[in-house]
């Protein structure tokens, strides 16, 4: 992990922070406030976690990876790089 990777961290934090206030009174007058808050705020929360794991340095698997793997187990060939 870098020398300001706590910094880095923080302002990840602070940006999401601001996106949520400016998205909250919409997200209070959604047809469905409840199920659009847990949809919005688990999104939130992905970003965050992805975030704070690409800024410590930890190597992430791309999805589109992950489907080939899977595609793999079921039509045999070469990865595709």
């Amino acid at each position: 992990m870098s020398d300001n990777a706590g910094i880095k961290i923080f302002g990840v934090i602070f940006i999401l922070i601001i996106i949520v206030l400016v998205d909250f009174r919409d997200l209070l007058n959604a047809s469905n406030p409840q199920k659009a808050m847990t949809v919005y705020f688990s999104i939130i929360a992905i970003n965050l976690i992805v975030s704070i794991l690409l800024i410590s340095g930890v190597e992430i698997i791309s999805p589109a990876m992950v489907f080939e793997k899977i595609v793999r187990l079921f039509v045999p060939g070469e990865p595709v790089q």
